[in-house]
């Protein structure tokens, strides 16, 4: 017959585990909320990809025109304002076609934002503090990896290219 054994576990470590568990609920909330933005970020890449182009294909032509001023001191000032104004035009447009877009975005950019500041609270600020009271130590930084967790790295990443 077995008997079973209540464990106490002390306040601090519990308050240290919740504080962990938020952490991470933090950290997989921010992914996701990455995911999502990066969805709305490649509708608009593709709904305003031919005012990138242009954009691009119009700056590459004025580079293209000061090193033909810089080869031969050839005047390129009437050329160039007029790419500098085609520019323009298209920008506009850009813009106007993105700005849909960036308004979908604000939500997921705001809420990141918040994730990352709680992120960096806990991580510098409260983690550190309930690891001091508890353990009555200071947590040191670490450069080298331990070889426990090189060796889970690899063997993750050994399965994962099956």
């Amino acid at each position: 017959m077995s008997t079973q054994v209540a464990i106490q576990i002390p306040e601090e470590v519990k308050a240290l585990c919740d504080t962990v568990v938020e952490r991470w609920g933090y950290h997989i909330g921010y992914k996701a909320t990455r995911i999502e933005r990066s969805v709305v970020v490649q509708e608009m890449n593709d709904f305003c990809k031919a005012e990138a182009e242009a954009i691009k294909t119009r700056n590459a032509e004025i580079s293209l025109k000061l090193g033909q001023y810089f080869q031969d001191g050839t005047d390129i000032r009437e050329d160039v304002l007029a790419l500098q104004e085609e520019i323009g035009k298209t920008q506009v447009i850009f813009d106007a076609k993105r700005k849909p877009f960036k308004e979908r975005m604000k939500p997921h950019n705001s809420t990141m934002r918040e994730l990352r500041e709680s992120l960096k609270y806990l991580d510098d600020t409260v983690i550190p503090a309930q690891i001091r009271d508890y353990m009555g130590t200071e947590v040191k930084s670490v450069v080298i990896v331990s070889p426990l967790i090189t060796k889970a790295i690899k063997a993750l990443k050994a399965s994962k290219s099956i």
